[in-house]
């Protein structure tokens, strides 16, 4: 009882001081914390469907027996019913690699909480080196912030699906113009994004002036990007279900995509 105790004066301590400093930030229209109101299937706006397995990844190979790699097993299968249901029974599964689901559709179901266990037997840093460093010169690893053992749909941006901006929008906002809002309606799940440029002035912006030590990557292109939801198109103009996370200037290309991945 003692440390319960503890810990909830400790959190009405925060709360408290929280509220105090909360009083003295100006008044806007839009959070400095994300909002993850949106996670979920659907945003949380739609209930999880009941479905029911296709095919599954026994079909291709693999052993719920905590022994066998099923890597390759897991990798043909997400490959050969691209698109459909695929049971993972009962067991637990030996994983040793990344699994990318990139096809609308596909779904890995398994028997249940306590039922099926996906062991993966190497961190994302082993699979995939990416060590960098923080903003004060740290040794991490990109993975720190970002990536999972199992992703879905692709980080690549792609030129030819991007439509551009054609007026500037600070952050909060959650309207913007594009070159042909033809291609949209509401209801699109889509990406905004934007580049740096080589004086990395949208990385100054991110860490509000202060990014530390940034001499290590210099060499690489930094980009960010948040995912949107069409609520409204009038002409060239969309409206957007969340407010913008970030400034769009024009040095930094703004574009936005239509997302193609879903349930």
């Amino acid at each position: 009882m003692r440390s319960n105790l503890i810990i909830i004066s400790v959190i009405l301590g925060v709360l408290g001081s929280s509220f105090a400093w909360a009083e003295e930030l100006p008044k806007k229209s839009w959070s400095d914390f994300p909002d993850f109101s949106y996670a979920g299937y659907h945003q949380g706006d739609v209930p999880l469907p009941q479905l029911k397995a296709e095919v599954s990844v026994l079909d291709f190979g693999a052993k719920g027996d905590g022994k066998t790699d099923s890597t390759e097993a897991f990798k043909h299968a997400l490959k050969e019913a691209a698109g459909k249901v695929i049971a993972v029974p009962k067991g637990t599964y030996i994983l040793s690699d990344r699994l990318k689901i990139d096809l609308s559709n596909t779904v890995l179901l398994g028997a249940g909480a306590g039922e099926t266990f996906l062991n993966f037997t190497r961190s994302l840093e082993e699979i995939e080196p990416r060590l960098t460093r923080n903003g004060g010169g740290t040794k991490t690893t990109a993975w720190s912030w970002s990536g999972g053992l199992i992703s879905v749909g692709s980080s690549a941006r792609k030129p030819s699906a991007e439509v551009g901006v054609t007026k500037l929008a600070s952050k909060g906002t959650r309207e913007i113009w594009v070159k042909d809002g033809a291609l949209f309606k509401a209801g699109d799940d889509c990406s905004v994004a934007v580049s740096d440029t080589p004086k990395l002035t949208l990385l100054n912006y991110v860490y509000a002036g202060n990014p530390g030590n940034i001499s290590h990557i210099k060499n690489r292109k930094f980009a960010i990007s948040q995912p949107v939801t069409v609520v409204r198109v009038q002409g060239n103009k969309l409206t957007l279900k969340q407010a913008l996370r970030f400034d769009l200037r024009f040095e930094w290309l703004p574009t936005i995509e239509k997302l193609n991945m879903k349930n």
